[in-house]
């Protein structure tokens, strides 16, 4: 199957997020070892936030498996 797609030209993105199984550990692994500075942890919702190229360019945001929105539904199960 050949399909032809039109190029798009993606000129930034400012923030991204992941799913994390163990939310400490990717504290400490994105800060320790990768070396972004952490902006915010959201305790009450398993999440943290860090910039990424410095501050207000861009941001990278953990969320725990186990963390859950306004409708009690973790992001990743339907």
């Amino acid at each position: 199957m050949n399909q032809e797609y039109a190029q798009i030209s993606l000129k930034g993105l400012y923030e991204t997020h992941l799913t994390v199984s163990n939310l400490d550990r990717s504290i400490d692994f994105y800060r320790d070892v990768v070396g972004l500075e952490l902006a915010h942890i959201i305790p009450e919702r398993n999440v943290a936030f860090f910039w990424v190229a410095g501050r207000e360019t861009s941001m990278l945001g953990l969320w725990s498996i186990h963390a859950h929105c306004e409708t009690g539904i973790a992001p990743n199960k339907p």
